[in-house]
């Protein structure tokens, strides 16, 4: 009989132990059948604020809120923008971490007169929760925009340490001749993160102090955090590893993810994808290659999507679920094994969707309804001698440089936590506190940063008691 603890190893190899390496088959279905279609929803947001009510946002400028039932038959409008948006778009909303008790949301538009992106703060209304005040905007941000409805970006999120973070595309200047994505005085093809509980030198907002350009002398702006997209379209933050994932739209030949790091250069306008601009020669020196790019031949407009964590879909747990709004399809990308899974034929995705619980919607911009993804028939994982053990647990790669991977399956699930501790006892990382699923395969993440070269040990604690494996962090 194999040991269960070679046998998770063995999985994440490839081989076929009882745990699929691939998703299992999936679809997706009509979410809310009795809702009537919404006009030209671009994006679906829970708030997080213990009402689970589910808010689409409207390409013309509408937020619209409704009660996440299956059976919900009435959409109310809960902000209405459209005379501030006019001929341009509204792209993203996001709700501040506090909203329950503050009621701050953050709307991202693009408007004429002059042509320009919006970052704009509402607060829900006093007397009715389900509306927010149209008077009550506070003007955080104004970009410039070379042309109004080409690569705006439109990530919109708040990190796990709280901040704002916001992509903005190129300016939509063909191959972004002006070089925008490349130049950091400029907010052009970059993502931003700012601090929004507090204002600074003026301004409605401040700039966190580990920001990688506060206090550069070159004229940079310091709320860039990353920089050298084209049109970051869609993303959003990894519930439990806080890694920032987006889709780049690419311009000639290659769609691109990306997991965005503090003060990197993801390439554009010198890379495209994998490749230099064009495919000739170029200085690639300092630039990031994408984790995962595609070509035309699978499709031509990506949409940034989650890594699901939801409970549904057991295979997909860690996957990062995305599409193509050209090809009409829906992929998912393992960040472990760089493994890419074709998931289903579907419709022009706009957008994607996470509710509380994890589990994932698409948006269908053209006939406004949304789509809960689910499996067609998910098979309950096991592996050889998890019957003889209460829980398994597997760290990969070991030895490893920067990240490693804990893998773990809990024979009964229940409350479990995973901790990174040093050789003196003291713990160091806290990877995972929360409820495993019985009999079910998760995999946690942690990175090196700040940790020195040596051995550490590994502990996962639970009602069956303490399991310890040693992972050795190399130079």
């Amino acid at each position: 009989m194999v040991h269960l603890r070679y046998a998770l190893l063995l999985v994440l190899a490839g081989a076929a132990v009882g745990v699929s390496a691939q998703p299992a088959a999936l679809e997706y279905e009509r979410a809310f059948p009795a809702l009537p279609a919404l006009e030209a929803p671009l994006g679906l947001v829970f708030a997080n604020d213990g009402s689970d009510r589910v808010y689409s946002v409207e390409l013309a400028g509408r937020v619209r809120v409704f009660e996440n039932r299956p059976d919900v038959d009435t959409a109310y409008v809960f902000l209405d923008l459209r005379d501030k948006v006019g001929t341009g778009q509204m792209y993203s909303v996001a709700f501040h971490p506090d909203y329950a008790a503050n009621g701050y949301l953050y709307v991202y538009y693009v408007a004429p007169d002059p042509d320009r992106s919006v970052l704009a703060r509402y607060t829900r209304s006093e007397d009715d929760p389900l509306s927010a005040d149209p008077a009550s905007e506070v003007v955080l941000l104004e970009v410039e925009q070379p042309s109004l409805l080409d690569h705006n970006g439109g990530v919109l999120a708040f990190g796990p340490e709280g901040y704002l973070y916001l992509s903005f595309g190129d300016g939509g200047v063909h191959l972004d001749a002006p070089g925008n994505a490349q130049n950091r005085a400029n907010l052009l093809g970059s993502v931003i993160r700012i601090d929004v509980d507090h204002t600074q030198d003026g301004r409605s907002y401040a700039i966190p102090l580990d920001n990688p350009y506060v206090g550069n002398d070159q004229g940079w702006r310091e709320e860039i955090w990353a920089h050298g997209f084209r049109n970051p379209w869609r993303g959003s933050f990894d519930r439990v590893t806080g890694d920032l994932w987006i889709g780049d739209v690419g311009e000639l030949t290659w769609e691109e993810i990306d997991r965005v790091e503090a003060g990197l250069n993801y390439g554009w306008n010198v890379m495209e994808g994998p490749e230099c601009l064009g495919g000739g020669p170029c200085n690639t020196e300092g630039l990031t290659l994408p984790l995962y790019a595609y070509g035309r031949d699978v499709g031509g407009s990506i949409t940034g999507g989650y890594v699901y964590r939801g409970r549904a879909i057991p295979s997909l747990y860690g996957w990062f679920v995305f599409g193509d709004f050209n090809a009409a399809r829906v992929w998912a990308y393992d960040p472990e094994t760089g493994a890419v899974a074709d998931l289903f034929d579907a419709f022009p995705v706009s957008s994607f969707g996470e509710d509380r619980e994890g589990e994932l919607y698409l948006v269908n911009l053209f006939h406004g309804q949304f789509f809960r993804i689910k499996a067609v028939e998910e098979p309950t994982p096991t592996v050889p001698g998890l019957e003889d053990e209460a829980v398994g647990l597997a760290v990969v790669p070991n030895p490893f440089r920067e990240r490693a991977t804990v893998n773990v399956i809990s024979r009964d699930g229940g409350p479990v936590q995973v901790t990174l501790y040093d050789l003196l006892g003291r713990e160091v990382r806290r990877v995972f506190d929360g409820e495993l699923p019985p009999n079910q395969l998760r995999r946690f993440s942690f990175g090196s940063e700040g940790l020195p070269a040596g051995v550490y040990l590994v502990r996962v604690q639970g009602a069956f008691g303490t399991h310890t494996q040693r992972v050795t962090l190399l130079q």
